[in-house]
């Protein structure tokens, strides 16, 4: 017995470090050495720590949670990590616990971080490395909701700074994304105002590009130039000349028969206008526009919006 005990610490003292020398420094599996107890040989383990979240090669976003396992044989444990594809580093030191979160807030600029998580056993480093990708921190319009209206010819474009964007184009049409019949153009600062836009329902598209890191990124917005003052004038106007492909599009089938009910009294009404005067917005997608009569009356009418277009639902 003791014979034996003696033969394993002169292996441990001589043999152990040809055995870690072979292990190379990018080994997943785990090391093993052979303790010898009572005629039967054991093979121990010794697992370096490992990242356990976030998986290798996932994208992040700004801020960087890591969490380690606790390993095996593990004395201790350096951690480095760098970021913009190698070229900084972020971090270098000790980690004093076997399993614990790390939080960094990293720009947004779609490069790779990488981390190496150095495990000391038995005199040896063992390093296990990772790489990450950041998240792509664009530019977005924040002033106007997508699949929005606009009740104006002016468009007036604000939008978020993103990170590391370089410089910025947009392409606005009605003939679908990438189209440029309205404007295209180089923007700087973070707002621009477009003139001219159609004010009869027509869909505009936006496509706003950032330029990060040698590469266009591109965002898609869809909007509704709908003036809903233009849409009680162009409903007026194809009452008036009994234009039903015209009161169609504004309004249901519904509400041109409940009208025309009253067409003697609803043409007079309607000849009567002096202006349109007044547009209100409510919170729940509704829109009221009125109107003053050469009499100093009032007529409105009153609007919802289907997702689309505004769609006119009484004339009161």
């Amino acid at each position: 017995m003791y014979v034996k005990l003696l033969f394993l610490v002169v292996w441990l003292w001589c043999g152990l470090p040809t055995l870690m020398s072979a292990a190379t420094l990018s080994d997943k599996n785990a090391v093993y050495i052979p303790i010898m107890m009572d005629d039967i040989t054991t093979m121990i383990g010794l697992m370096p720590s490992e990242v356990t979240y976030p998986a290798n090669g996932s994208t992040i976003n700004g801020t960087l949670h890591l969490k380690f396992s606790r390993a095996t044989a593990v004395e201790k444990r350096f951690l480095k990590i760098f970021y913009a594809n190698g070229k900084i580093e972020r971090y270098n030191g000790w980690i004093g616990k076997n399993s614990f979160n790390m939080s960094f807030t990293l720009p947004k600029d779609g490069k790779y971080i990488d981390v190496e998580l150095h495990s000391y056993i038995l005199d040896k480093y063992f390093i296990k490395k990772y790489r990450l990708r950041q998240s792509i921190g664009v530019s977005e319009i924040i002033s106007h909701v997508n699949n929005g209206y606009l009740d104006s010819s002016t468009l007036t474009l604000k939008w978020s700074s993103g990170y590391n964007v370089s410089k910025r184009y947009i392409k606005i049409g009605t003939a679908g994304y990438g189209g440029s019949n309205i404007f295209k153009g180089y923007v700087t600062g973070n707002t621009k105002s477009i003139y001219g836009l159609p004010r009869d329902g027509e869909r505009v598209y936006v496509m706003f590009s950032s330029y990060i890191d040698g590469k266009w990124y591109h965002r898609y917005y869809r909007f509704y130039a709908t003036d809903v003052k233009e849409q009680a004038k162009k409903f007026v106007l194809g009452y008036l000349l009994n234009n039903v492909t015209t009161m169609r599009k504004i309004a249901s089938q519904r509400v041109i028969d409940k009208l025309k009910t009253k067409d003697t009294l609803v043409r007079q009404y309607f000849r009567n206008i002096k202006t349109y005067y007044k547009l209100l917005y409510f919170h729940d997608y509704t829109a009221m526009v009125i109107a003053e009569m050469n009499d100093g009356k009032e007529l409105k009418f009153y609007f919802s919006w289907d997702g689309v277009r505004w769609i006119l639902n009484s004339v009161i």
